[in-house]
């Protein structure tokens, strides 16, 4: 209730008067990054139009030029094959050319008659034997009349070229270079902030890309397919032309201008924010703190802390009612603690009654099987035996039934447990004269280890009684011990009493397995669950037995004991 209270009472000032300072200044920011963008559209237009325009004067300029030569009559004279006096006729047209061709530009004066190409540089392939080929700008200008405009035409640097017939045998052809193009291009890109630019004819073929050169030759539709994507563009036709000039801006083109207004706005917000929030940190602290104290010990004390106390509010913003309040807590708290103690310790002496029972159901059942044997023997026999059997039973009537002093349960080391089982076994050896044998698989490492009284040995009377006595055939007894790792690293006591006596069914198994009223009722069923009960109480549920057995082939049952300290005689009262 106290944190929720102080929430509450921060995030209503911060609705009030912190976040509509951060709301003004990120619309203050949206508008003026708007105003910015609108305003470099604005100039990204006006560039693109001022290229096209300088883009369109220089091809009429070039076109002007290439439709004057063709029309010179030593040209169209040249290019019929009737001129006489050639190389005259090529030092005057280089001259002219030199003169008048306009700048970034390559001549090129081609007969069809001759097969032949005059020109002031090397001519490109496309140019020298192109009047026999198929393609290009010169099958273009074979098959349409008038002048010609071709988008890049080779890979010597040209983005344009124009060409025009000169009479029925030869053409004439000014390329534009891409260097004048990007010379054109330079002082006007700087104001509209382009990304990417291109000039290109009606068929998307790419004329000019100063950014991209290798673009040049390529179709801009599928440059703006992939690369492109998502750019903002304006186009502008070429007038005069088949050419279109686009440039491309990002999507943010505008942010750059804008980050710092950003910036500005959110800073001026930040300071008053944090002069508001401190004021109002200190004021709600000072009203919560003693409900919030008081929510953190009732917390602690949800988790089982019951020591804990409250401390009284101090200061003149303490309240009288608060005082009382955290006063009646730790009151509370602390008649809680005395009745858990209190609870706690019934319980426990209700645990070792109950572990106590559970032994006491063990002992006469046995006591009362030893005492036949011993009375059988007396008839059958007379004296002698009597006294080695009356030894073993004295030695399990005193290391058996005996609890320690102040005890609430009794351990002994494994090595005392199994000295308890021989002389058990050598008492029903007696009584049954080579009808049983014993073998014993011990780790000696796990001897000095503690075992509950009482555990072991009842297992293996009912190996014997219910198990080796009912075979009509010589029978065994095997005990196993040794140490098993578990999976998380700890480490148990395994103990095996195993006989190939008669067995059980699945029925009276599944019977003992599940503690049901028809097992109990035997003194097989009783000893093993009592057994089971025990270990669990003292271990915990992992530690109960584990029995296995099939009818006319045998039984075993595993003991599982947690690996606790060597030689350890004190007394287990249960956790």
């Amino acid at each position: 209730m106290a944190l929720s209270f102080s929430r509450r009472l921060l995030l209503m000032f911060i609705l009030s008067s912190v976040l509509p300072l951060f709301l003004l200044s990120g619309v203050f920011a949206q508008i003026g990054r708007a105003i910015v963008e609108k305003n470099a559209r604005r100039l990204q237009a006006q560039a693109t139009a001022d290229v096209s325009q300088s883009i369109a004067r220089e091809i009429q300029s070039a076109r002007a030029f290439a439709e004057e030569l063709a029309c010179r009559a030593d040209v169209l004279s040249w290019c019929a094959g009737t001129m006489a006096g050639e190389s005259e006729f090529i030092s005057d047209l280089f001259q002219f050319i030199a003169k008048n061709q306009p700048n970034g530009s390559e001549v090129y004066v081609i007969s069809d008659n001759k097969h032949k190409t005059i020109s002031r540089s090397s001519v490109p392939s496309e140019y020298a034997d192109g009047i026999f080929r198929d393609w290009g700008v010169l099958h273009k200008a074979r098959t349409e009349s008038g002048t010609v405009l071709f988008s890049h035409p080779h890979k010597n640097g040209a983005a344009v070229a124009i060409a025009v017939h000169a009479g029925d045998a030869g053409i004439v052809i000014v390329d534009i270079l891409r260097e004048r193009f990007a010379a054109l291009f330079s002082p006007i890109a700087q104001k509209g902030s382009f990304t990417d630019f291109f000039v290109y004819d009606e068929s998307g073929c790419i004329a000019f890309s100063p950014y991209v050169p290798s673009a040049e030759g390529l179709f801009v539709f599928d440059e703006m397919a992939s690369r492109l994507h998502g750019k903002k563009s304006i186009a502008a036709k070429i007038l005069g032309t088949p050419f279109t000039a686009e440039s491309f801006c990002a999507e943010n083109s505008g942010a750059n201008y804008t980050k710092d207004l950003l910036l500005m706005a959110i800073f001026t917000a930040a300071i008053a924010s944090v002069f508001a929030l401190l004021f109002s940190a200190f004021v709600s602290r000072q009203i919560a703190e003693p409900v919030q104290n008081l929510a953190r010990s009732f917390e602690k004390a949800e988790s089982g802390d019951l020591s804990v106390q409250c401390e009284k509010p101090k200061g003149s913003l303490a309240t009288e009612d608060m005082v009382s309040l955290i006063e009646r807590f730790n009151k509370m708290v602390q008649k809680i603690a005395l009745l858990t103690e209190s609870r706690v310790e019934q319980e426990r002496l209700l645990r070792v009654s109950e572990i106590k029972n559970l032994q006491a159901q063990i002992s006469p059942h046995f006591l009362y099987n030893t005492l036949n044997s011993i009375k059988a023997m007396a008839k059958l026999k007379g004296e002698k035996g009597i006294a080695k059997m009356v030894t073993s039973l004295g030695s399990l009537l005193h290391d058996g039934f005996s609890p320690q002093e102040d005890s609430c349960v009794d351990f002994c080391s494994i090595e005392k447990s199994l000295e308890l089982i021989h002389h058990y076994f050598y008492i029903e050896t007696m009584r049954w004269q080579d009808k049983f044998s014993f073998e014993e698989h011990i780790n000696p490492d796990i001897l000095p280890y503690p075992i509950p009284r009482l555990v072991l040995q009842p297992i293996v009377e009912n190996a014997l009684v219910h198990g080796l006595e009912e075979k009509s055939t010589h029978g065994t007894l095997t005990i196993r011990g040794d140490f098993e790792t578990l999976a998380n690293g700890k480490t148990d006591i395994v103990l095996q009493v195993i006989d190939d006596g008669v067995g059980m069914s699945e029925a009276v198994l599944r019977a003992i397995k599940e503690n049901r009223r028809e097992a109990l009722s035997t003194s097989s069923g009783i000893a093993i669950s009592n057994t089971s009960r025990r270990l669990k109480l003292l271990y915990g549920e992992s530690y109960a037995l584990k029995i296995a057995s099939k009818k006319g082939e045998g039984t075993s049952v595993t003991i599982r004991l947690p690996k606790g300290e060597k030689n350890d005689k004190s007394a287990y009262c249960g956790r």
